[in-house]
């Protein structure tokens, strides 16, 4: 199961199987086809409580039935953990992050991957991802984070999306705001301490990039746009 969720206020869009526009590679295609993989109405949910702006959500591997969900910017540096009902049941609170403007965020293995890449402006010098391992629901405060922080090879960008290549532990940056998509890699294994750098490896050939996700053995990718989903395989 591939779920993601970016800008809707409070609702689940779980995509499940949903039916999307099909590319056999990461290359550009003039011919893309519509494919009978997926389902073709989405389960929707209410979330209630009500969350104001879910930026970014994960299923949860720990804790069976259950969605995690992050706010974007001027909300608390916190995750809900969501029952697939809709059901909020907790926040979960990152002790020493900071939520700037929070856009993403997968679960990677055992890991959990906060995204701190929102720019609207494209003005800031750094950008920093949070990984720790997924809590059960029993926990009330993360305590031990990995911070990454990381500037781009190339100045400042704007970007809503990442995946973390399962097997490689690599992670992918897809900026939002280029006519053609930036694709850019933070490659293994990063630090924790200092500074890394963001490397362009591609692009895409649209923009408007605003989520992103990848199956667990790594060979198939979602990419979300405002007016579309885009599945490729590997």
């Amino acid at each position: 199961m591939m779920i993601r969720m970016n800008n809707v206020a409070g609702y689940l869009l779980i995509l499940l199987y949903l039916p999307i526009v099909s590319f056999t590679s990461c290359k550009k295609s003039s011919s893309p086809t519509i494919v009978p993989l997926f389902d073709s109405v989405p389960l929707v949910k209410p979330v209630l409580p009500m969350i104001n702006e879910i930026s970014g959500i994960a299923d949860s591997k720990v804790n069976a039935g259950y969605l995690w969900g992050e706010e974007d910017s001027g909300n608390p540096p916190a995750i809900y953990l969501i029952d697939h009902n809709g059901s909020v049941f907790k926040s979960i609170y990152l002790k020493g992050a900071v939520n700037r403007d929070w856009e993403d965020m997968t679960l990677a293995g055992s890991d959990i991957y906060i995204a701190d890449i929102g720019d609207n402006n494209q003005v800031y010098s750094d950008y920093t991802i949070y990984s720790f391992p997924e809590p059960a629901k029993s926990i009330d405060t993360i305590s031990n984070l990995n911070t990454i922080r990381f500037t781009y090879e190339d100045g400042s960008h704007d970007a809503e999306a990442l995946i973390v290549d399962p097997v490689t532990k690599d992670i992918y940056l897809f900026t939002k705001r280029d006519n053609a998509s930036k694709i850019y890699t933070l490659t293994f294994p990063y630090s924790f301490t200092g500074v890394n750098t963001a490397r362009q490896v591609g692009a895409l050939p649209y923009g408007g990039v605003v989520s992103a996700s990848i199956s667990a053995d790594g060979k198939e990718i979602l990419i979300k746009t405002y007016p579309a989903i885009l599945h490729y395989t590997r």
